[in-house]
């Protein structure tokens, strides 16, 4: 059983000293598969899944709460009642929830969040409101490092208990399978020992996020057209009277231009963020992973020395009671084969008497 751990264990520490750059969920879940051929293991069945799953919940955590916050903009109305979501801080989601909400009253909704726009803010109306709408974007970044890393903590907390659970299911099913062929081999010494409890390893992984939403403010320029009234001479007066016209002419003025991004675009902007991660995460969960595995063999270790110590004791006293009544029976029947002995000496010499 500790074989494929084994080489499990090395391949961890060779990722975790970037001595590797192989696919360490890939190799977990190859390894463990050959259990599925080897008795007793074969009995787990899906037992073992947790081992290579954890990093797929986490995706699933992370796209969830992402989700939820897009489509919330896309139809104006916010809805955070997402599964994973309830298990971030009530306090930061309704952060969150008020964030989105001065989006959507800012105009960051409907066709807006769905295909994005470019913005040229030319009054101060419009520039506030634009710089409104790059500090809630940002704000919104903030938000989720904050959510998505305590959904992750949540989630690992729950993906490590399972890892545990699938360690403990093994280490039942392995002393199980002992304790029978132990007493297969060796019927009349009855080997019983008791579940053993897999200590927990126990470790606080914390994980940090870096969300930044690529939305910036430049300036710009644009003509600004006016009508200048003049007061020009006219042939038709004979080019005594004036009349006034008005004239078309182009100030330039400054302007902030912006391109509010997609709910796509930032979907996608953030989902790119969290695989940068992805190696660290693995990283802080295969090195709990490493520590829970090293407790297994220890485990095994102990057990099975147990084992060969109880069975050794058995075996001692075993041969003990039988050398002790072997020892007795000696007393008993060695001075008779003396007697015999000299009895039969005693026949061999009246033999030869009588041919005298």
């Amino acid at each position: 059983m500790k074989t494929p751990f084994e080489e499990v264990s090395a391949k961890i520490k060779q990722v975790i000293a970037k001595k590797s750059e192989d696919d360490l969920i890939s190799h977990l879940k190859k390894k463990l598969e050959e259990f599925h051929n080897v008795e007793p293991y074969n009995e787990l069945g899906d037992k073992l899944s947790p081992f290579f799953l954890w990093e797929f919940e986490f995706k699933k955590g992370i796209n969830q709460v992402l989700d939820a916050v897009a489509k919330s903009l896309e139809i104006g109305k916010v809805d955070l009642d997402s599964p994973n979501l309830k298990k971030a801080n009530a306090a930061n989601v309704n952060l969150l929830r008020r964030n989105l909400n001065r989006l959507i009253n800012l105009g960051y909704t409907n066709s807006v969040a769905k295909e994005g726009k470019t913005m040229e803010a030319k009054t101060e109306e419009e520039k506030n409101k634009l710089k409104e709408v790059n500090e809630e974007l940002n704000e919104l970044s903030i938000h989720l490092n904050i959510i998505i890393g305590d959904v992750i903590k949540q989630i690992s907390t729950q993906e490590l208990n399972r890892i545990y659970d699938a360690v403990a299911e093994l280490l039942r099913c392995h002393l199980s399978y002992i304790e029978k062929k132990a007493n297969d081999i060796a019927p009349n010494i009855v080997i019983k020992f008791p579940d053993s409890q897999l200590n927990q390893v126990d470790t606080k992984l914390t994980f940090s996020f870096q969300f930044k939403t690529e939305f910036a403010i430049t300036q710009g320029s644009w003509q600004e057209e006016i009508k200048v009234e003049t007061r020009k001479r006219v042939w038709y007066k004979l080019w005594l009277g004036k009349k006034t016209i008005y004239e078309t002419k182009y100030e330039k003025r400054s302007s902030d231009n912006a391109k509010l991004p997609s709910t796509e675009d930032l979907l996608m902007g953030w989902i790119i963020q969290a695989r940068e991660k992805e190696s660290e995460r693995a990283n802080q969960v295969a090195g709990w992973i490493l520590q829970q595995i090293d407790s297994l063999k220890q485990n095994v270790d102990k057990i099975q020395n147990d084992i060969i110590d109880r069975y050794q004791e058995r075996l001692d006293k075993a041969n003990q009671e039988i050398t002790t009544d072997y020892e007795q029976r000696k007393k008993v029947w060695q001075p008779m084969k003396q007697k015999a002995k000299n009895l039969a000496e005693e026949f061999y010499k009246l033999e030869h008497f009588d041919k005298i």
